[in-house]
Formats: C-alpha cells, sequence, structure tokens
C-alpha cells in the first residue's frame, strides 16, 4: 500500500511485525523460501485475525533497499495521485509504501479489511542475520575464545530457527557445520566479564 503520511494498519483487526533481527544458521540461505514459509506459519498459527507487517519504507530514501525504488511513471500507475506533477522531483515527495501479509479467509477475517494510514514513519523489514565465521587456522587464546563464542552462537542460530519454524532442533544441530572448539580454561572467564 502507498501513503502520503506514514505505514499503513488494519483498523479492525492488529497489525503486527513478522519475527526481526534474528540470527539463523548458515543453510537457511540456500532454504530461504522454506524458512520464510515455515517461519510465517508458525507466527500465523500462534496470532489470530492479523495482518503481518513485512515491509514498510519511505520511497524518498534508500538503505538498505530490498529492490529499486519505484520510479514516478510506476508511481502514477499504481495510483499516487497525490505525487508532484513537476518532473524529476518524484523522490522528495511523500510516498510511504507498506507491505502486510494477511491469510485472508471468511473463517478468520468475518469482518472485511479496512485499512488507515498513519503518521508512523518508522521504517521496518523483516531481516534475517547469517554470519560466517573465520574459517583459517586460529591457535591463540583469543582464537580459542572465539572459536567457542562461534559455537555458542551456532547453538543459539539453531534454537532461534527451531522457535521461529517449528523445525526440529536435532534436525537442524545435524544441518549446522559447527566449528571445533577447545575448552576455555575457566579462569580466563574471571578477567573477560
Amino acid at each position: 500500500m502507498l501513503s502520503p503520511q506514514g505505514q499503513v494498519e488494519l483498523t479492525n483487526y492488529r497489525t503486527v511485525k513478522v519475527p526481526s533481527n534474528q540470527e539463523v544458521p548458515e543453510f537457511v540461505k540456500q532454504e530461504f523460501k522454506d524458512f520464510y514459509s515455515d517461519m510465517f506459519q508458525n507466527s500465523y498459527e500462534a496470532e489470530n485475525r492479523v495482518a503481518f507487517l513485512e515491509y514498510a519504507w519511505d520511497m524518498a530514501s534508500c538503505d538498505p533497499c530490498s529492490a529499486e525504488p519505484l520510479n514516478r511513471e510506476e508511481l502514477l500507475q499504481a495510483g499516487v495521485f497525490w505525487l508532484d506533477r513537476q518532473p524529476n522531483r518524484w523522490r522528495g515527495n511523500n510516498v510511504f509504501i507498506t507491505r502486510l501479509h494477511v491469510r485472508y479467509s471468511r473463517e478468520n477475517f468475518p469482518e472485511d479489511l479496512k485499512f488507515q494510514s498513519t503518521s508512523d514513519r518508522n521504517l521496518f523489514q523483516g531481516r534475517y542475520i547469517i554470519r560466517h565465521p573465520f574459517t583459517g587456522n586460529i591457535s591463540c587464546d583469543a582464537g580459542k575464545e572465539y572459536l567457542q563464542s562461534v559455537r555458542d552462537r551456532q547453538e543459539h542460530e539453531a534454537k532461534t530457527l527451531a522457535n521461529l519454524t517449528g523445525w526440529d532442533l536435532i534436525q537442524i544441530r545435524d544441518r549446522i557445520n559447527f566449528v571445533k572448539a577447545e575448552p576455555v580454561e575457566w579462569w580466563r572467564n574471571l578477567w573477560h566479564r
């Protein structure tokens, strides 16, 4: 939805953000479609009669962009009637895009959906973080601590993925290439807190 003011939301049902800013295992990159589908289904089952906010952005800026912003002609074709008619000035206008994801059915939404444009211009996008650990040779004490922190992070990512998607934690762990970490001496943690 495009608005001259800000985010669009439902007035007769709740609008909630999709889970975002979560660290997930590296293998999710190759299976993002399945991940997102299962994450959405899991969120959908946990909520009742909601629209999920997936994306909200001011079209005048692009940092970061998931795609090129719509150009002036595309905005006009999409019904942005308030767009400044002067050529080459469309980026300075107030065009805010909101993407809502709704599984609309008569059973789940007995009333027609009612939308309103708000003054909320906060930017949002569902984001999932994939970190790639260093795979070179590590022999120093700091490197050993790093490897242990990566190992701990990978375990946390596995649990996060299971919580987001409902996937089996044991199967997730089997797919993660866990780093080999030697135990860090207990006394080293006394000075690094």
